[in-house]
């Protein structure tokens, strides 16, 4: 009886310290310690390469076409349409006339501007003289046949063509609405001569008052 108590003793102390045995030679566990403190940030890499370009877009829709400019007092040519031209306020008025075909010794006359003006050229341009025979230009006149002040005059010949010009260097004052009277004839009287003559008549003037 004795042995067999003592073979299982024996036995079970076998096993007790077979199994102190291994829980000793046990690997133990990992112990987690605190996390450490984050390390400085690194530099910037270097830029990558662009990429590829993409394909073009739809095309957009067509535009509308914008209105044309309105042409705003343009002339079709050189010559104006009007008996003077204002420039810095200044009015300078210009008038041309054809001869009378009626048989007169007044062959044009030019009425003066409707304010107290100065005469700055008349002249006369005769394609075909009747006669020979004095020509003049007069101004200050009341009306076509009146007498004058005498401009200038010109001794035309009979079959030729002549030009008579004068231009005033002392300021002649019209008053407003006389006339410059262009006659053959001399003698800055009224009358009549027996053949027409065939030209036109030109002058200028300044208006001087507004």
């Amino acid at each position: 009886m004795n042995n067999k108590t003592n073979i299982i003793v024996g036995v079970v102390a076998t096993i007790a310290l077979i199994l102190g045995f291994v829980a000793y030679n046990k690997t133990p566990s990992t112990i987690v310690g605190s996390a450490g403190q984050q390390g400085p940030k690194g530099e910037q890499g270097p830029a990558g390469r662009d990429g590829v370009d993409g394909k073009d877009g739809a095309r957009g829709p067509a535009g509308y076409s914008a209105p044309a400019s309105p042409v705003l007092g343009a002339l079709s040519g050189p010559d104006l349409p009007y008996p003077y031209l204002s420039v810095g306020g200044v009015r300078e008025w210009a008038s041309k006339v054809d001869m009378t075909t009626a048989v007169s010794s007044t062959t044009c006359s030019i009425l003066s501007p409707v304010a107290t003006s100065t005469i700055m050229y008349a002249g006369a341009s005769l394609s075909t003289i009747a006669s020979t025979t004095v020509f003049e230009i007069g101004y200050d006149a009341t009306s076509p046949n009146a007498t004058t002040s005498l401009l200038v005059t010109k001794n035309l010949t009979l079959g030729t063509q002549d030009t008579i010009s004068a231009s005033t260097t002392n300021q002649i004052i019209l008053s407003p609405n006389t006339r410059v009277n262009y006659k053959v004839g001399g003698g800055s009287v009224a009358g009549t001569v027996s053949q027409k003559f065939v030209g036109s008549c030109t002058a200028g003037f300044r208006q001087l008052s507004y």
